[in-house]
């Protein structure tokens, strides 16, 4: 009886540990994912970051130079859509571009009624990548905030 007894508490014991390796391999995989779209977002922001002004505050630069591919880190992953935000910091009453792209057809930009967002002298990017998870299969959002300064921090070419 005794044994029966010991081997019951062991071979609770084997499940629980293995339930445990489960959710720990769960966990894991959640987080690699997760690494990987923060990863893609960061390289977003520095692709945003190295374009010229013009190109950055009218929308050219999105579509023709940043869209061109999904970033390497995203390379695992079911990517649905990308989305950026780009509003003055310093100008009341300025545009916000709004750019959407799901990876297989054109880049959409559009403008909300104001002044020329080109006039700021900083921006505020959101950038937003939503895609699928592998083990979830389910939809999933995360997003990145920056401020990229006209001219970058070092210059002084500011209005």
């Amino acid at each position: 009886m005794e044994v029966v007894v010991a081997l019951a508490i062991v071979a609770v014991a084997f499940l629980g540990l293995f339930a445990t390796v489960l959710q720990a391999e769960k966990l894991a995989s959640a987080a690699e994912e997760e690494a990987l779209v923060m990863g893609g977002l960061t390289q977003r922001l520095d692709q945003l970051r190295l374009l010229q002004w013009p190109a950055l505050t009218d929308g050219t630069g999105v579509t023709s130079s940043v869209w061109t591919a999904r970033p390497e880190a995203t390379a695992g992953i079911t990517v649905s859509q990308e989305t950026l935000t780009i509003s003055a910091c310093d100008v009341e009453g300025a545009q916000t571009l709004q750019a959407t792209w799901d990876g297989t057809s054109s880049p959409t930009t559009t403008f909300t009624d104001g002044t020329a967002l080109s006039g700021a002298g900083a921006v505020k990017v959101v950038a937003t990548l939503t895609w699928t998870g592998r083990r979830s299969a389910r939809a999933q959002t995360r997003g990145l905030i920056t401020v990229i300064a006209r001219g970058g921090i070092s210059k002084s070419d500011l209005p």
